[in-house]
């Protein structure tokens, strides 16, 4: 998958499967540059895919490297510098105040 109209290197999408849990992982921003941590995983319920997706792009925006994971839980959850946050909006708080206060 590509997004045409960014000053972004072409992005793309990869996808394999965990052995444990048999989850689908999208791996995505491959090349982007990186900001702070460089990596924000997040995992979501089947439905609350569109979400997911969205938080996704949001992150990749801002230079993060993002990882799609789907799991059995319910809504979706982010993890950026080992922190866990169930409440995405929580999530966005947080890491853009990290990613803008560094500097």
């Amino acid at each position: 998958m590509e997004y045409p109209h960014t000053p972004y290197p072409r992005v793309t999408l990869s996808i394999t499967a965990l052995t444990s849990r048999q989850s689908k992982v999208l791996v995505r921003g491959a090349g982007l540059p990186k900001a702070g941590d460089g990596e924000v995983v997040i995992t979501y319920s089947r439905h609350s895919r569109r979400r997911a997706e969205a938080l996704a792009w949001f992150f990749e925006r801002l230079g993060l490297r993002v990882v799609l994971r789907e799991d059995g839980g319910e809504g979706v959850s982010v993890k950026y510098a080992g922190v866990w946050w169930g409440d995405p909006d929580e999530a966005i708080r947080h890491i853009v105040s990290r990613l803008y206060s560094s500097g």
